[in-house]
């Protein structure tokens, strides 16, 4: 019975909410109907999705905003901390966002990273369900729509291993994720630790975008692509969409997700090792790329039971029965460890059979 009326409430706050609106204003912005220091009222028209350090919300004309948990002005810290998780005040995304939305003219999308287009602050508390409630002056990011990676392609969960031609697929969804992180660590010096399948978005609409100089770094998406044929999309405005867990580059650091989790109490992460071994930040990207790999070809409920490098050399050999040169490649991020260069250098000699 009380769940029932949780439920209810939370519903009726949901419903309150998406008849009214909020006010914003606006700190930064790159397109014309938001200027900077001005006051504006937005709909929450519906919640798309949600993360541990916010919440994105469907706006308006092919627009996301996502409001920020615990990062309130005058009150959160943009300086980044030693540890490899944020501090609760600590908002190394918006700290990302507000350098990117200062480079003039915008060169940093490059078909790599989602464009930050508007920074503000919420004008009025905001609360659109129990969970998620905001209070007055939180921070906020203006974003294109884009669609999740699973949405775009309808393959969650779906075993790629026995599907006809599917290597090709996998070569340049890598490479376009090694190319973002390599395009990362080369202009802006970071490691991004969360290079999971659901932070991999897709472009729904470039027009908000037609003001940018640099258009031509924008492609369009191929509306007429048969959306059973996974070879002939290839990715072409595959983009990075999450940087909550950004740390700056440091080839020399080593780091023990083991120790730290029994420092901090913390969950066990699948897209992170787990071993008492000292591990370079740098190599993180191209293992994340690993796990992302297991989880297409083997689905993803193999992939929640890392991390486990017994499990690991299980998967890589139940692969290597059909790709052999993949189960290498594999080998290679996952066990050997190797920076997101020499993945991508490797990734056309050993990714395909």
């Amino acid at each position: 019975m009380e769940k029932n009326k949780n439920n209810v409430l939370e519903q009726n706050v949901q419903n309150a909410n998406l008849e009214n609106n909020i006010k914003i204003c606006i700190i930064e912005s790159k397109i014309k109907k938001y200027k900077i220091n001005e006051i504006y009222e937005i709909q929450i028209k519906n919640k798309l999705g949600s993360g541990s350090y916010g919440v994105v919300f469907d706006i308006e004309n092919n627009l996301v905003i996502k409001i920020f948990y615990n990062s309130v002005l005058g009150r959160t810290c943009f300086e980044e901390k030693e540890c490899i998780i944020p501090y609760k005040n600590e908002n190394r995304e918006l700290s990302f966002y507000f350098k990117l939305m200062k480079e003039n003219p915008i060169n940093h999308i490059n078909n790599h990273m989602i464009a930050p287009l508007v920074i503000g602050y919420l004008k009025n508390d905001f609360q659109y369900s129990q969970k998620d409630n905001f209070k007055k002056e939180s921070y906020f990011v203006v974003l294109p729509l884009c669609i999740p990676f699973h949405k775009f392609y309808k393959i969650k969960n779906n075993p790629l291993i026995d599907v006809e031609d599917s290597l090709p697929f996998l070569n340049e969804f890598s490479k376009k994720v090694l190319g973002a992180s390599i395009y990362m660590e080369n202009k802006y010096n970071i490691i991004n630790l969360d290079f999971k399948l659901t932070n991999i978005m897709y472009l729904k609409d470039n027009s908000i975008l037609e003001e940018f100089k640099n258009q031509d770094l924008i492609k369009n998406n191929d509306d007429n692509v048969n959306e059973n044929n996974l070879i002939n999309k290839y990715h072409k405005d595959l983009l990075v969409l999450d940087f909550s867990l950004i740390k700056k580059k440091d080839s020399n650091k080593l780091f023990s997700f083991d120790e730290w989790d029994k420092k901090n109490g913390e969950f066990t992460y699948y897209l992170w090792p787990k071993e008492e071994d000292k591990f370079c930040l740098s190599h993180l990207p191209s293992y994340s790329v690993g796990i992302n790999l297991l989880e297409l070809l083997l689905g993803k409920e193999k992939v929640t039971k890392l991390p486990n490098n017994i499990l690991i050399r299980d998967y890589i050999k139940k692969i290597s029965k059909k790709y052999k040169k993949t189960a290498l490649f594999l080998e290679k991020c996952l066990l050997d460890r190797i920076t997101s260069e020499q993945s991508y250098q490797l990734i056309d000699h050993l990714l395909i059979d």
